[in-house]
């Protein structure tokens, strides 16, 4: 209504009143926070908008050794409020924010902080760009051998405080090992204690690191060596003694802290020649061998390893021999078709028989190779099949005992026969002049022992001498078992022999040899006195006619060649031949 008393109306929106005062919901830094950056800011988060000019004015910062404000300018996002120093803050100081009870929140008139809001922070200290020292930095021992430790250590020092200290160790064949050093109060030095599997040169770099992020490093080498030979132990050969010409196990156990490089076994012989073989195996390296000869052996292990180093042991073992198998065997000249033959020796052994086979070729030409069976008192046998035709069987005998040892025995041949009977008994007797009877006991087996069923007949021979030549008598097969030899001189010996013959013609052997004598002729006693009489009359009486036929004769040449004087002496001579 204006002063004319006139009257004006009008409908306002909907309004909200606010009476709700604002907070503090957060602040960055936080009150009590330490270790602040010196480049930070400060910010508020309200509860809610705020009137920008109410709100800047009521805040005040300052560090509270000096209380000097702290120049800055503001932004604002929401109802975020930053402060922005103009400069670094600084180190180690402990500051103040502050706001006022004027700050108000943007609503009109504005409600204003309920009471004023104070925090403190602190500061970190000044930046800290040193990094650490490192000094008397070692690795001991230097050479260190393989799989032992190697001690790698340095002093490390820095002017705020250690943050952390680590090593990185190269191998000779690559390979980046990054480990952390431990301190040790005692010496007061970081430490990496440990072994290393490769030789070679190691390189290694140690790294320390500070709190502030500073960091230092220092390097040095280490060489990792060999110089332990191979260990050699537990050497063996086995079986000992070993049979020749058997083989023998030779091994030892061979180690080495490091890697084998070869393992090698040289053996002496007994005649002294040596030979090398190579071992195979680990830890336990073997390699046979074959003793060629009895006596004592040494063989000495020698291993070498990747690094060169060596080392070798010794030891001894035995051979000893056993001789092969003895075969005794007497072969059998002949046999008879039909009949299977059986072929028996006798083999022994200093140690023992293990195999005995025959190996024989029949009268075919076919070849077998069987086992003996044996029997007592070292006996073995085999009976080779019958044979269906005449032929020879080559056979020879082959034993091993149970060390290897062999022999064979030489060749030996039996000839293949027809079947034939044994031969007969013979006896002779005289039965008159001129006649001898002989008579015989048939054989009932074949030679063998079998049993002769086949016999056909006998052949009879006859000799004028004890094994002289033999006349048959008799040209047909005699069937019986006597026969009467007629038609012999008298008073004459005679020998016989008799065989028998079977079914297939075959003839026995021989029989025994038996004699008889014929009788001589009979002659009256008294005619053969006389007769022996007359004939010496008749002797006597042309003896006598003869001398004096004779005699007469040269009486007649004498006269007739005779001197004066010496017929007188003729005659003389012839009285005294007459008296005489």
């Amino acid at each position: 209504m204006d002063t004319t008393g006139l009257r004006g109306y009008d409908n306002s929106p909907a309004f909200e009143i606010d009476s709700t005062r604002p907070t503090v919901v957060s602040t960055q830094p936080a009150s009590g926070a330490i270790g602040v950056p010196t480049s930070a800011i400060v910010l508020i988060r309200w509860s809610e908008l705020m009137d920008l000019a109410s709100a800047e004015s009521s805040f005040s910062f300052k560090d509270t050794t000096t209380w000097t404000p702290v120049a800055g300018a503001f932004s604002w996002g929401g109802a975020f409020m930053t402060f922005t120093p103009s400069a670094m803050l600084a180190p180690a100081t402990q500051y103040s924010a502050n706001l006022t009870a004027t700050a108000r929140d943007d609503s009109q008139p504005g409600n204003v902080l309920a009471s004023p809001y104070t925090w403190t922070f602190l500061t970190a200290a000044a930046p800290d760009t040193s990094p650490p020292t490192l000094m008397a930095v070692t690795a001991t021992p230097d050479p260190q051998d393989v799989f032992l430790r190697v001690n790698i250590s340095a002093l490390v020092q820095d002017d705020v405080a250690i943050g952390q200290v680590w090593c990185n160790v190269t191998g000779p064949l690559g390979g980046i090992a990054n480990l952390t050093m431990p301190y040790d109060g005692g010496s007061g030095r970081y430490y990496l204690s440990r072994a290393y599997s490769v030789v070679g040169v190691h390189d290694y770099i140690i790294w320390a690191a500070d709190t502030s992020g500073n960091w230092n490093s220092a390097s040095g080498q280490f060489a990792i060596e060999d110089n332990t030979p191979p260990m050699i132990n537990n050497l063996m050969a086995s079986p000992d003694p070993v049979i020749v010409p058997r083989q023998t196990t030779l091994s030892a156990t061979v180690t080495d802290n490091y890697q084998m490089s070869w393992v090698y076994a040289n053996v002496t012989a007994p005649d002294m020649t040596w030979s090398n073989r190579s071992m195979a195996g680990g830890p336990t390296y073997a390699v046979n061998y074959t003793a060629p000869m009895p006596g004592i052996y040494t063989f000495r292990v020698l291993a070498v390893d990747r690094s060169g180093n060596w080392n070798s042991a010794s030891d001894t073992f035995s051979a000893i021999q056993f001789q092969p198998p003895s075969i005794q065997h007497t072969a059998t000249a002949t046999w008879w078709v039909g009949d299977a033959l059986n072929v028996t020796a006798t083999v022994t052994d200093d140690t023992t028989v293990q195999i005995v086979r025959l190996n024989y070729t029949d009268v075919d030409g076919g070849v077998s190779n069987v086992s003996m069976s044996p029997g007592g008192s070292d006996e073995y046998h085999f009976s080779v099949p019958a044979q269906t035709h005449p032929g020879t069987i080559s056979y020879h005998i082959w034993a091993v005992d149970n060390i290897g040892n062999s022999t064979r025995s030489q060749a030996y041949t039996t000839s293949i026969i027809l079947r034939r009977p044994s031969p007969p008994v013979l006896t002779v007797s005289v039965i008159g002049n001129g006649a001898l009877r002989l008579q015989w006991t048939p054989p009932t087996t074949n030679e063998g022992g079998s049993a002769l069923t086949d016999l056909r007949g006998f052949i009879i021979y006859r000799m004028t001498q004890s094994g002289g030549q033999r006349t048959r008598v008799n040209t047909m097969l005699v069937q019986g078992t006597t026969f009467n030899d007629t038609g012999l001189t008298d008073g004459r010996a005679y020998w016989y022999v008799v065989t028998a013959v079977n079914s297939q013609g075959t003839e026995s052997n021989y029989s025994n040899e038996a004699s008889g004598t014929t009788p001589s002729p009979t002659v009256p006693a008294d005619n053969n006195v006389i007769l022996i009489a007359t004939v010496i009359i008749v002797i006597i009486v042309v003896v006598l006619l003869l001398l004096l036929l004779l005699r007469r004769r040269k009486k007649k040449d004498g006269e007739k060649h005779l001197e004066p004087g010496q017929e007188s002496q003729k005659e003389a001579t012839f009285e005294q031949v007459e008296r005489q």
